[in-house]
C-alpha cells in the first residue's frame, strides 16, 4: 500500500477522491477524508486569494485613475482660473485705455470746435475789420478846403485839380475824390472834403499851400484855406 499524501489541484481532484474512496482501511480512509478537505480547503483558499488580489489590484488601478483624474482636473481648473484671471486684466485694461483715448479724442474734438469757432468769428469779422481799416486809411488821406468858390453846376474834382495844379504847382499829384458839402450860412460857401491817392500825394500838398497867396490866380486865397482832415 502507497502511504505518501499527493495534493492535487484543479481537475485532478475527483481522482484524488477516487482513491481515497478506493482506500479499504478506516484510518486511511479518515486520513485521505483530511487531505481531500484541506486539499479542497487550500484550493477554495487559494481561488479566494485570487480574487481578493484581482480586487485589490483593480480597486488600486481605479483609486490611481481616480487620484490622477482628480489632479488633472485641479491642475486644469487652475490653468483656467489663472487664464481668466490674466483675461480679465487684459480686458480691464484694454478698457481703461479705451475709456483714456475716448477722453483725449473728446478734449481733442472740443478744441478743435473751439479753434473752428474762433477761426469762423475771424472769417466773420475780416470784412468789417478790412472796411473799417480801409476808411481808417482812407480818412488819413483826406483834407478840407475852406473858402473854395462855388459855382453853379460846378465840376469839383476838376476845380480841385486845377487848384492843385496852377496854385500849388503840383502838376502831378491830383486827387482821388471830392464832395463839397453844404454850408450853413448863404454867403459863405460849403467846406470840400477830399481824398487823395496817397499820403505823399497829400505831403506834397500841404507842403505847398503857402503858394496859394503868391499865385496869380489864387492871390486872394490864403494858404489856410487847405486844411488836414478834422479826423486827424
Amino acid at each position: 500500500m502507497n502511504d505518501k499524501v499527493y495534493i492535487i489541484e484543479g481537475d485532478n481532484t475527483k481522482s484524488v477522491t477516487s482513491e481515497l474512496i478506493s482506500s479499504k482501511s478506516p484510518e486511511d480512509k479518515d486520513l485521505k477524508a483530511m487531505v481531500f478537505d484541506l486539499t479542497v480547503s487550500m484550493n477554495s483558499f487559494c481561488d479566494k486569494m485570487t480574487t481578493r488580489i484581482d480586487n485589490i489590484e483593480t480597486s488600486i488601478t481605479k483609486k490611481i485613475s481616480d487620484m490622477i483624474n482628480k489632479k488633472v482636473d485641479t491642475a486644469i481648473r487652475k490653468l483656467k482660473n489663472e487664464v481668466q484671471k490674466d483675461i480679465n486684466k487684459i480686458s480691464e485694461k484694454v478698457d481703461d485705455n479705451i475709456i483714456t483715448l475716448k477722453d483725449n479724442l473728446k478734449g481733442e474734438i472740443e478744441i478743435l470746435r473751439k479753434e473752428v469757432t474762433n477761426a469762423t468769428n475771424t472769417i466773420t469779422q475780416l470784412p468789417k475789420t478790412t472796411a473799417e481799416m480801409q476808411n481808417r486809411t482812407d480818412t488819413r488821406l483826406n483834407a478840407i478846403i475852406r473858402n473854395l468858390p462855388e459855382t453853379r453846376g460846378e465840376n469839383i474834382i476838376s476845380k480841385v485839380n486845377g487848384l492843385i495844379k496852377d496854385g500849388l504847382i503840383l502838376k502831378d499829384v491830383k486827387i482821388k475824390s471830392a464832395e463839397r458839402k453844404i454850408s450853413r450860412r448863404d454867403n459863405v460857401p460849403g467846406i470840400v472834403l477830399i481824398a487823395f491817392h496817397s499820403s505823399d500825394d497829400k505831403r506834397k500838398a500841404m507842403e505847398e499851400k503857402r503858394k496859394l497867396k503868391d499865385s496869380r490866380n489864387f492871390k486872394t486865397f490864403s494858404s489856410n484855406m487847405i486844411y488836414p482832415s478834422l479826423s486827424e
